[in-house]
């Protein structure tokens, strides 16, 4: 006190503020110093709590000590102001700020701890299953979670506000105001969170699932509170809302438990009755002797006539809800119909359209008209007068020689008599 006493200036201010200044000091010199000794404490406070813990196998023992070592840790920093209140002589208001300070350290440090144990029991399923012994889905733990450790804040923001003599009441007004605010700004976050909890507890879809909807189709890789990554099978990797996905259709497709075949095999339309019904009564039979065809499923039956077939409808189901399985048994499926309509003696209809053509008056029975036998004459009589004409010498010459040779007047007369055919046909 003396030293204090004897620095210039300090015998100005009033004995009063000196006592306070030098007992704030001490407070705040003890506070530091159990600040920087807190782990140091905290550690060996818990030291035999740890020794017993080496001796187990499990770790959540040494998880559990680690916590309350943190715990010990603000206890240490609440020691020296409460001490200061016995030691220290202080006047109003000052005992009741260092108490609420005090008393505010401890309510943290219960928080605290009540914060860590909400990250350990939601830290992994198997942490969860092994400490409550309850089952919980591994996509809903997440979202747990962040509810657990946002309860702890809030709760501990409230009571810590209460201690210091806050309105509470008008805090949760003010918070209500400001999260009506916040949920109008942020709609879109808090619909795609919304969307999360009703994928999980609706159990619409799984990571490792093949899902199709109007907004992806794939994989699902993750499934986040915001959104959903899905990869598709051109290893594309599409984002989609949660909230899309919660409020559209979706197909799983992951989820089948049989794939269902539905042929439609046409025949030809001279088929006749007796092999159509050694179809429908052979090929059911051969079907229910596959593995994987469900029996009472198999339906084969002659159902319509097309315009140039004779339809015939397979149907059935096969216990494969794998793709590619379901793919193969398909073709061998496929195989055993072809088999079947060869050994029937039926044949596969292709789209085909039949002409009729009637006698046209003015025609021949042969199919030419007199009028064109009469231009085909007069145009062949030409053709030989004009050869008769030609130099003789132009005639010793080898047809090969001559640029227009004797068989090509050939085919002139004949392609010029088959086209005064045609112009009988059109007349």
């Amino acid at each position: 006190m003396e030293f204090f006493e004897n620095l210039p200036g300090i015998s100005q201010i009033p004995l009063g503020t000196r006592i306070l200044a030098i007992n704030v000091l001490i407070v705040f010199i003890s506070f530091i110093i159990a600040w920087l000794l807190r782990k140091r404490i905290a550690r060996l406070c818990t030291a035999p709590i740890r020794a017993l813990t080496t001796r187990t196998s499990s770790n959540m023992d040494d998880i559990w000590t680690r916590h309350f070592e943190k715990v010990v840790g603000y206890v240490v920093l609440a020691i020296p102001l409460y001490a200061s209140l016995l030691l220290l002589p202080f006047e109003p208001p000052w005992p009741q700020l260092i108490n609420q300070l005090a008393f505010s350290l401890l309510l943290f440090a219960a928080f605290r701890f009540l914060y860590d144990v909400a990250t350990t029991f939601f830290a992994s399923v198997y942490r969860f299953e092994k400490l409550t012994g309850q089952k919980i889905d591994k996509a809903l733990l997440p979202l747990i979670s962040v509810s657990a450790r946002s309860l702890v804040v809030v709760f501990g923001v409230v009571s810590i506000a209460q201690l210091w003599g806050w309105n509470v009441a008008g805090l949760v007004t003010g918070l209500g105001l400001g999260g009506l605010t916040i949920s109008l700004a942020a709609k879109d976050i808090l619909d795609d969170v919304l969307g999360y909890a009703v994928i999980i507890t609706d159990n619409i879809f799984r990571e490792e699932e093949y899902i199709v909807s109007a907004y992806a189709e794939g994989i699902v890789e993750n499934i986040g509170l915001r959104s959903t990554r899905v990869r598709q099978l051109n290893q594309g990797l599409v984002t989609v809302p949660n909230s899309k996905l919660s409020d559209d259709w979706v197909v799983n497709w992951s989820r089948l438990e049989k794939r269902w075949f539905n042929f439609v095999v046409g025949v030809t339309l001279s088929s006749t009755a007796d092999r159509i019904r050694e179809f429908v009564q052979l090929l059911p039979e051969r079907l229910k002797a596959r593995e994987h065809v469900d029996e009472e499923s198999v339906v084969v039956l002659f159902t319509e006539y097309d315009d140039s077939s004779l339809s015939i409808l397979v149907r059935c189901y096969v216990n494969l809800p794998d793709w590619v399985d379901a793919h193969a048994e398909r073709q061998e499926v496929n195989l055993l119909i072809m088999q079947t309509l060869h050994e029937t003696g039926l044949e596969v209809a292709f789209p085909s359209r039949s002409l009729y053509l009637e006698s046209i008056p003015g025609r021949s029975k042969n199919g030419a008209s007199n009028n064109g036998d009469k231009r085909a004459a007069q145009s062949q009589h030409h053709q030989e007068h004009h050869r008769e004409e030609r130099p003789v010498e132009h005639q010793n010459k080898r047809s090969g020689d001559h640029p227009f040779s004797q068989d090509d007047d050939k085919h002139e007369i004949a392609d010029k008599a088959a086209g005064d055919d045609d112009d009988g046909i059109l007349d």
